[in-house]
């Protein structure tokens, strides 16, 4: 008698499994770019670990970065008997550091920058330490000798205003991504490619 994983819904509802396709039709676009597709993703922002298991359908292993203590035990105990799983506590631009000699390349989705800091607080207001996006990017450029993707989630929030921002409740730094931004984050590396995928930004880079 089969069993259902364990990081799998019993019933997904039907807005989960589109969302799921385009999640992997958007990652399979990424893949496509590099002439060396990585089998192994790297994600920062694991929340409640949806992304994660998508992509094990892609992926052979995936490490995923969580700075709230919250939904790091719930991804552990979602994940426990996943073993292309690691989850990682701490802040993603320093536990990114961990992967700067890996000598393989890497899928990195970063998406911390969504989450909040203090999440158990009924505000859930930012503060600055919640936004690690150029902090995470800095980490990946120092990569050497590899073919890596990076995915920057939430482009929806790229290219706003202030105002704007403030209107819908996102963190000010959004104000200061723009694609030409996230290109000269990386820019110690070459940029073999880079393109709109879905509700992201996608740079190949080696």
């Amino acid at each position: 008698m089969s069993r259902t994983p364990s990081h799998r819904r019993e019933a997904e509802p039907e807005f989960h499994k589109l969302a799921k396709a385009r999640f992997l039709d958007g990652v399979r676009q990424s893949l496509a770019l590099s002439h060396f597709p990585p089998a192994m993703l790297v994600e920062s922002g694991t929340l409640y670990g949806d992304r994660v298991a998508m992509a094990l359908d892609v992926f052979e292993f995936i490490w995923t970065i969580e700075l709230s203590e919250e939904f790091f035990s719930r991804a552990c105990k979602r994940f426990e008997n996943e073993d292309r799983v690691a989850c990682m506590k701490g802040d993603s631009g320093e536990v990114l550091r961990r992967f700067l000699k890996c000598s393989s390349p890497l899928f990195f989705v970063c998406d911390a920058h969504s989450c909040f800091m203090g999440v158990d607080k009924p505000d859930r207001k930012y503060v600055a330490t919640s936004f690690p996006l150029w902090k995470e990017l800095e980490t990946i450029s120092q990569r050497r000798g590899v073919t890596d993707i990076v995915w920057v989630d939430d482009r929806h929030n790229m290219n706003r205003t202030a105002d704007w921002l403030e209107r819908h409740n996102k963190s000010p730094e959004w104000v200061d991504v723009t694609y030409d931004s996230l290109r000269k984050a990386v820019s110690s590396r070459e940029i073999l490619a880079a393109q709109r995928v879905n509700n992201a930004y996608v740079m190949v880079i080696q």
